[in-house]
């Protein structure tokens, strides 16, 4: 297995970094593109495997779509609401995203749609989704296992109605998304589900930007008013707030100033309330319609430990977890637990790295409190094939010698290009 050795910096950080979207925005953006009249330009895209795997389902569906990589670009054919193919094979490799989007999109094919995943995709159940397809009007039926893939789908639009859930994440988007192509209103409720706050939220503002509205009740309850038609659209995806998180935390560890492009608050991205946590720990922040920048602490002190309730951006945790290594006291975090199919052992293999970097860690529930070490031992850190673990403790070896990531690929699930961006922020 490859590793990454960090080279700590001898000078503190000045620079401007610019971002590719946030990878859900693009996906969501990139299903309401193919279903408007017209054709959408979609700018400042992520570029990941799940974009090119989503272009790839879209295509098999009969969508036009031209991706040019070197700028981020893509132009999507909308095919107003139905799909010109009436058969397709569609087999989803590593994304579960993109199979709960692809499965409620194909209800509104007019044929017959196969389904099937890689391992563990086919592990992870979607009667909550399919239930409420059903619900729907659809017709499908699993070819397997009840609740899970592989399924077929009779493609025949969908009717309306209402439908009662524990949604995850990625479903909820799906129905939000769909919905609006059927024959009649829909209404959609949560129940019990685990989804953050922001996540309905993020759905809607793409709906929006492509032409459809959404009546939501404190983002539980949705009315969605159909038939409705997407508009074609020419707009560039915000980025990854969390990602930029991790770029605008290297000046709170290394000192200096950091600024990310096309950051903006308010956002529909929840996860730039982190950038209120590096304040709350010393950190100056200034914000502007270009973007956010941080500035390291005065250098007469240190960071200082805070307590911060994640509920709305648990993502933001592991970040704000390297950074409490810094800080002059202990720093608990609130309400961290990952949502279901998130990597379930983030958390405890958080509080795992962090020992042996020399913290104190004590995890109660969904609090995680730590204790700085006196002095940072340098370590092997394994992230465990999770992107962000790998990501976060990177900075720790921006201040501290021999910090090792192993396994430094698995960022290529969050963005497959954080190290150059990193090294170039750096020089």
């Amino acid at each position: 297995m490859s590793t990454y050795a960090v080279k700590p910096l001898t000078h503190p950080i000045r620079a401007v970094v610019h971002l590719p979207g946030a990878v859900g925005l693009t996906q969501r953006a990139m299903v309401a593109a193919a279903l408007a009249d017209g054709t959408s330009q979609l700018s400042n895209v992520a570029m990941t495997d799940q974009v090119r795997d989503l272009t790839d389902m879209l295509r098999s569906l009969g969508v036009s779509i031209r991706l040019d990589e070197a700028p981020g670009r893509l132009d999507i054919a909308g095919t107003g609401g139905y799909w010109p193919n009436s058969e397709a094979n569609l087999f989803f490799q590593r994304d579960e995203t993109i199979m709960h989007l692809i499965a409620a999109a194909c209800c509104l094919g007019r044929g017959r749609y196969r389904l099937n995943a890689a391992e563990p995709l086919r592990e992870m159940p979607v009667k909550t989704l399919l239930d409420a397809l059903i619900d729907l009007g659809a017709t499908l039926a699993c070819a397997g296992r009840p609740g899970h893939l592989p399924i077929q789908v009779l493609g025949a639009g969908l009717r309306g109605g209402t439908v009662r859930g524990a949604f995850s994440t990625s479903a909820i988007s799906a129905v939000l998304l769909v919905a609006p192509c059927a024959q009649s209103d829909v209404f959609v409720e949560l129940a019990g589900s685990a989804v953050e706050p922001c996540e309905p939220a993020t759905t809607l503002a793409v709906m929006e930007t492509f032409g459809v509205q959404v009546v939501a009740d404190g983002m539980q309850r949705f009315i969605v008013p159909a038939p409705q038609r997407y508009r074609a659209a020419t707009c560039s995806v915000e980025p990854d707030a969390a990602i930029a998180g991790c770029f605008l935390a290297a000046p709170a560890i290394a000192g200096g100033t950091v600024t990310v492009e096309g950051i903006i608050t308010p956002s529909v991205q929840a996860d730039t309330g982190f950038i209120n946590a590096l304040e709350q720990m010393g950190c100056r922040v200034e914000r502007s319609a270009m973007g956010i920048s941080v500035a390291g602490p005065d250098q007469a002190g240190r960071l200082g430990g805070i307590e911060v309730d994640l509920t709305s951006m648990p993502d933001a945790a592991v970040t704000l977890a390297v950074l409490a290594l810094f800080a002059d006291g202990p720093t608990r975090i609130r309400n961290i637990a990952p949502l279901p199919g998130r990597h379930p052992e983030r958390i405890t293999n958080l509080a795992r790295e962090l020992t042996r970097l020399g913290a104190k860690v004590e995890l109660v529930g969904d609090s995680l409190t730590i204790v700085p070490p006196r002095r940072i031992q340098p370590a092997t850190i394994d992230p465990h094939g999770d992107a962000r673990l790998a990501a976060s403790f990177t900075l720790v070896g921006l201040a501290t010698a021999g910090i090792v990531i192993r396994d430094p690929q698995c960022v290529r699930e969050l963005f497959p290009e954080f190290f150059t961006h990193l090294e170039r922020m750096c020089l």
